[in-house]
């Protein structure tokens, strides 16, 4: 999985890593970088 990459708009390569961050309700999605 940490080998796939994304090709940005400048050439740079990053991994595909998804956190689930999609699954978090929009009104607890700010508290959450606060208490990780």
């Amino acid at each position: 999985m940490l080998q796939e990459t994304y090709t940005l708009s400048n050439g740079k390569q990053i991994p595909k890593l998804g956190l689930g961050t999609w699954f978090i309700d929009d009104d607890k999605a700010a508290e959450k970088p606060d208490t990780v």
